[in-house]
């Protein structure tokens, strides 16, 4: 829509190739500058504050089960530097840790049932 728009614009008032073009390039690193500001937060030490306090406030050897947004970084604090090294860290199916409760082929369904479980 906005390229439409631009280019009904640029014809209206009989702007040349030149002119629509400097205004292009400048649209574009606007939109740049904008986005960059958002993507490029190298000072942004929220999320290790979060996932920080979040570790520390779990009780001594917690087994925690992670889904959504907190693996990734709740998952590098604990697996890379190192934050409580004596919890567990699980997520349900087991695809991001790479360790599961159960595993998935030497588990036979069969025999949960007969269990109970």
């Amino acid at each position: 829509m906005a390229g439409a728009g631009f280019s009904w614009l640029a014809e209206r008032l009989t702007w040349g190739g030149a002119a629509r073009a400097a205004l292009g390039a400048t649209v574009v690193a606007l939109i740049a500058a904008v986005g960059a500001r958002g993507n490029l937060l190298a000072g942004y030490g929220w999320v290790e504050r979060y996932g920080t306090a979040l570790l520390e406030s779990l009780p001594k050897d917690a087994i925690v089960l992670l889904k959504g947004a907190d693996v990734g970084p709740l998952a590098y604090l604990h697996m890379v530097q190192g934050v409580r090294p004596d919890l567990n860290l699980y997520h349900p199916q087991g695809l991001v840790l790479g360790n599961r409760l159960f595993h998935p082929i030497r588990t036979d369904p069969k025999a949960q049932e007969a269990r109970g479980a």
